[in-house]
């Protein structure tokens, strides 16, 4: 269960949720805002950052949490596949996720298909948005065509993740 408003570190023989047996390296994060217990709320997205960089994922997710998003952190295409699948059988699957291009163990573009092929099983899970994190404007056409809905440049901003979300500026 993730807890409430915090961060928490996991070590090599910690789990996210008990749904999945795989193990997340030291560096992964699950990171989560006011009621990251899921109250499913419609107007609250769920996120699901998956990016190998150490730094941008703790950018994001100090931002998010920040913003009181609840949300995970996972730095391989493979723990944001389980990760997926584990909230997809909650009351709060993740609504958003960002998706880096390049990461060891899975890239961004294998995760977005493993993700797709199982909502697309899946009768009553809605659709996420994945949005899909690139270095060059050449990888928005691959991204579309793997059926991510939204590319963002690096570097990524504070206003444009609140854009994403549908967070007005403050």
């Amino acid at each position: 269960m993730l807890s409430s408003g915090g961060v928490i570190a996991l070590s090599p023989s910690t789990t996210i949720f008990t749904a999945t047996t795989r193990q997340l390296s030291e560096t992964d994060t699950v990171v989560s805002g006011e009621g990251a217990d899921c109250l499913p709320d419609p107007s609250v997205p769920h996120v699901l950052i998956v990016d190998d960089n150490l730094i941008n994922r703790t950018i994001q997710s100090r931002y998010l949490q920040k913003l009181n998003i609840p949300h995970v952190a996972v730095s391989n295409g493979v723990d944001a596949v389980i990760a997926f699948q584990s909230m997809s059988l909650t009351s709060c699957p993740f609504t958003v996720i960002n998706m880096d291009w390049c990461m060891p163990v899975m890239d961004g573009p294998h995760a977005v298909q493993h993700i797709r092929q199982y909502e697309s099983s899946r009768i009553r899970l809605k659709r996420s948005r994945i949005v899909g994190t690139i270095f060059q404007q050449s990888q928005m056409t691959e991204w579309k065509d793997i059926g991510v809905d939204d590319w963002l440049l690096h570097p990524i901003s504070f206003r444009t993740i609140r854009a994403i979300l549908g967070i007005p500026s403050a």
